[in-house]
This record gives structure tokens, C-alpha cells and sequence, in this order.
């Protein structure tokens, strides 16, 4: 292989890394009550009208208690507003998730 081959096969290879290198936009932080949402490491947040009022609720499981907060939103979907949270229950206790 001569030097300009080379040249030009690294050249390549740097173009093709540079077009699959991803982009990522700045995040967005959801607030409750105007402070940041914060459940821990390894957060699983889902979208969803938990209490059937029309709006799409927050649903966060998180990973150092096994359990899933609900924040009710009382905004709407466009412009949702959390105020305190809940823990998922059933049988009148916390539903708790294995953790691992």
C-alpha cells in the first residue's frame, strides 16, 4: 500500500466515524413544584393518564427503593405541572420491585 492510498483510506475511515458520531441536545429537567424531579440513579420515567383526568401523568420508577412514584399532573399534556408525589400502592401497601 503506497502513502497516498494510505492517506486516503484513513481519510475515509474519519469521515465515516464523524457521520455516525450521535448528537445529543442539552436535556431538559422536569420540575415538581419548581424543584427538579430526582428519584436516584437509573430513573424509568413513563408518560401516562394514570388517574383518568385527561392529562398525561409521571410515572418514575427508581432504582434504590424498587418502588414508582406518581406525580399527578394538574397542569395540561402541553404544559404539565407536578406538585408532590405518591407512591404506587396495591393491597393497601407500596408496590416494591425487586432492585438488580
Amino acid at each position: 500500500m503506497n502513502k497516498f492510498t494510505c492517506i486516503v483510506l484513513v481519510s475515509a475511515v474519519l469521515v465515516a466515524l464523524q457521520a455516525q458520531t450521535p448528537v445529543f441536545e442539552n436535556g431538559l429537567f422536569i420540575n415538581d413544584n419548581s424543584t427538579p424531579i430526582d428519584v436516584g440513579l437509573y430513573s424509568a420515567p413513563h408518560t401516562y393518564d394514570w388517574d383518568g383526568n385527561g392529562t398525561n401523568d409521571l410515572l418514575v420508577g427508581q432504582l434504590d427503593l424498587g418502588k414508582i412514584r406518581f406525580y399527578s399532573n394538574i397542569g395540561t399534556n402541553g404544559n404539565p405541572v407536578f406538585n408532590g408525589y405518591s407512591f404506587v400502592r396495591a393491597d393497601a401497601g407500596d408496590i416494591s420491585l425487586p432492585v438488580g
